[in-house]
């Protein structure tokens, strides 16, 4: 049952500064000992019962919230009532962590090497950490459901988002679930600072991953097996022009570009790469880049020797979208191959007949 007054913080807060009020409810994730019934509004009292800060439902989701600046010494108060005449129970803390829900675990990671992990109904987000050894530029690597190969100790079965947060919090970078290819995500770090990952269930699932940080642009193992012979670009040396465009990918600074779209329609071009693999299990490693609309027109890798891939291939699409400026973004994917010999991929760029936005283009190398 829900009271109309709940004291949370009841104590001085310790020190001035910023604190955030963690709310688990129904539909939330399961911070605070596991799914909870009740929906509720919540607000923030100072020591004169004046509200400094409120909020509703919270869509349904567990969240840290930022709250206005408290002042050392003063007694806060949190009050929890119902929304919409709901019952039930509720999970509620806060902390100064804008990232890390109250009594949330933290596992370090090895630089360049796999931490296998689960994701369980009752924890479904896990959380780690590492310390840069150098200023650069840092990757990170997950192994998921329908991935391309055993990376990260064997075949994993959950379906994950991934981030990368500052030593305060602020999001580096993240990605939401990639399908049948090991992806990597870059991210620049600064020698000395603390990184935390954070591993997020995807539509509820649960099950195995793996995840691990390197300071080159390979996965941890990705280098230890056999590699390809021979690479063409494509297949008679002419790349493939869909009907949507009038012109042909070009190479520009050592990397293959996608034309220029002719309109705003529903359009795709692709290019089919052609190689040989050396043995059975050969990684191919395709370095994507893309400046487009936001989450609607994409970069993306088809399938496997699959001529019919396109940017809404379901789980086996390997893709990535811009911000709708010129800002470029990059990933890299790999594709385990099973078996060795002759094969094909196709790298791509779709539009989705919305707008132009950023350079509206793609970039990949591949090796």
């Amino acid at each position: 049952m829900i009271p109309a007054l709940a004291v949370i913080v009841a104590l001085p807060a310790p020190s001035s500064g910023t604190y955030y009020l963690w709310v688990n409810q129904s539909g939330g994730i399961s911070y605070g000992g596991g799914n909870k019934s009740a929906r509720v509004y919540n607000t923030v009292l100072d020591s004169s019962r004046y509200a400094v800060a409120s909020q509703d439902s919270n869509g349904y989701y567990t969240s840290g919230r930022t709250l206005y600046p408290l002042t050392g010494g003063q007694t806060y108060t949190i009050r929890i009532s119902s929304y919409g005449g709901s019952t039930g129970d509720y999970a509620v803390g806060i902390n100064q962590s804008s990232f890390l829900a109250p009594g949330s675990a933290v596992t370090p990671l090895s630089l360049n090497a796999w931490e296998n992990g689960e994701l369980l109904a009752a924890s479904p987000q896990d959380y780690y950490s590492f310390t840069a050894t150098g200023s650069g530029t840092y990757y990170l690597w997950t192994n998921q459901f329908r991935d391309g190969g055993d990376f990260g100790d064997g075949f994993k079965t959950a379906k994950i988002y991934r981030a990368v947060l500052s030593s305060g919090g602020g999001l580096l970078w993240s990605s939401v679930y990639t399908g049948n290819y090991i992806t990597a995500i870059s991210f620049p770090v600064t020698s000395g600072e603390t990184y935390y990952v954070r591993i997020d269930s995807y539509n509820s699932s649960t099950g195995t991953y793996a995840v691990g940080v390197t300071q080159a642009n390979v996965s941890p193992d990705v280098w230890s097996g056999p590699r390809i012979s021979s690479i063409t670009y494509p297949a008679g040396g002419t790349p493939t022009v869909s009907s949507d465009y009038t012109t042909v990918w070009t190479q520009t600074g050592g990397k293959w570009q996608s034309p220029a779209s002719t309109g705003d329609g529903t359009q795709t071009s692709k290019i089919r790469v052609d190689f040989n693999t050396t043995a059975p299990n050969a990684n191919v490693i395709i370095h994507l880049e893309v400046s487009s609309e936001n989450y609607c027109d994409f970069a993306f890798v088809g399938n496997l020797d699959d001529s019919a891939s396109t940017m809404n291939s379901g789980w086996n699409a390997g893709r990535l979208s811009g911000d709708g400026s010129n800002n470029v973004f990059s990933t890299i994917v790999v594709v385990n191959v099973p078996t060795a010999g002759p094969h094909f991929i196709e790298v791509g760029y779709g539009k989705n007949s919305s707008q132009n936005s950023g350079q509206d283009c793609a970039w990949f190398t591949i090796e």
